[in-house]
């Protein structure tokens, strides 16, 4: 590992540059602009250090050049859908994956850490030990999955992406949808729609919308797009 110190006259900052499993890897610390000290401490290098130090990769869904989503077929992801195009028939979807916390990382955390889980950075203000899992400023919760920990912002799991696609919507596509279109309530019984349906919500975005980690999607045989299914609305 390499660590490099920039010394200017404004803002020191550095950098740590290491090859882990074939990969080039460079994180930089700097202090933030609103910041009263800009000089970095000892405890933050030494954070970085053990962060590079214990850092893993977390395999993907494999991705080509053109694009293609033959290695996604038969699977089922959480998703983001987004950028509908109705001239084109089309949605953006990004995939997601679960991000596991270590027992380690989450016995140690003290107030004053900071928590990091994909592409969010949780400062710990509180921890509240005492509920049936580590519950942090109020919000999240470290809940247990197999021998690791999920973190959960209230009930939504917080996942990191790993790949974005854009896709067709066929007309042979399944659209299951546990969710009331109108009200935003969770329904008895959930409704098996349609393309259209799909499609219909995708094109209002001032009703019960897909947001953050609400959706499921499943590839068929080939890759192409078969069914989605939708459990709940963002404030839920």
């Amino acid at each position: 590992m390499l660590v490099a110190k920039h010394d200017t006259e404004d803002q020191d900052f550095i950098s740590f540059l290491t090859i882990y499993k074939g990969y080039f890897v460079e994180l930089v610390l700097i202090a933030s602009q609103t910041a009263e000290d800009k000089n970095l401490t000892d405890e933050q290098i030494a954070r970085c250090v053990e962060f590079l130090t214990d850092m893993d990769f977390i395999p993907g869904a494999a991705r080509n050049e053109n694009g293609s989503t033959a290695a996604l077929a038969g699977e089922s992801f959480t998703a983001n859908l987004s950028a509908y195009n109705p001239a084109a028939n089309t949605v953006q979807l990004e995939l997601l994956q679960s991000v596991p916390v270590d027992p380690e990382t989450v016995d140690a955390l003290q107030v004053g850490d900071t928590l990091t889980v994909g592409d969010l950075s949780i400062r710990v203000e509180t921890i509240d030990r005492a509920e049936e899992y580590p519950v942090i400023n109020e919000e999240y919760s470290l809940r247990p999955w197999e021998d690791e920990f999920l973190l959960f912002f209230y009930e939504r799991e917080i996942m990191a992406p790993i790949r974005s696609l854009t896709v067709e919507i066929p007309d042979t596509l399944v659209f299951v949808d546990e969710i009331d279109p109108d009200s935003g309530e969770v329904l008895d019984t959930p409704a098996t729609e349609t393309a259209a349906d799909l499609r219909k919500l995708l094109e209002h975005t001032d009703g019960p919308d897909f947001a953050s980690q609400n959706v499921t999607v499943t590839f068929d045989e080939n890759g192409g797009l078969a069914k989605v299914e939708r459990f709940h609305t963002p404030w839920q």
